[in-house]
């Protein structure tokens, strides 16, 4: 198809003049047409769809985000304990950021089968840190 380039001439005209109207015909392989998304945002098309994700990180999606890779901490170690799948444990987190244990203590509990977030655990059966949080558990 044609699609029609006006040049910037306004400088430069004299009163009367107009601008050069200049014709390309263009191949499909030397344009591309992009959907760029506001700051914060990620757009995507395909097949007439388009779709736009609000990519900001708030506060809370971010306690949410430590609270499952504290979930993983303690299933990895639950595995390595050789715990059964149905046994109940207590978990030690030293250093757990104080809003993510009171938005999220009991998603971590029920995921984790824990039935309490102690301060600390003395004779734990495994221990591990992860990103300065001091995870312990005990059967």
């Amino acid at each position: 198809g044609r699609i029609k380039v006006y040049r910037e001439f306004a400088p430069q005209l004299e009163e009367g003049e107009k601008a050069k109207e200049l014709f390309w015909i263009l191949d499909s392989n030397e344009i591309e047409i992009a959907y760029l998304g506001k700051e914060g945002f990620d757009v995507e098309t395909e097949a007439g769809i388009l779709v736009a994700l609000d990519t900001k990180i708030t506060p809370e999606l971010e306690q949410e985000g430590i609270a499952r890779d504290i979930v993983r901490q303690i299933q990895d170690l639950r595995k390595e304990a050789g715990y059964n799948v149905s046994d109940r444990i207590q978990i030690a987190l030293i250093g757990a950021n104080a809003d993510v244990l009171k938005n999220f203590s009991d998603y971590i509990k029920s995921e984790t089968l824990s039935t309490s977030i102690e301060s600390d655990i003395s004779d734990a059966d495994k221990t591990c840190e992860f990103e300065g949080v001091v995870i312990k558990i005990k059967r």
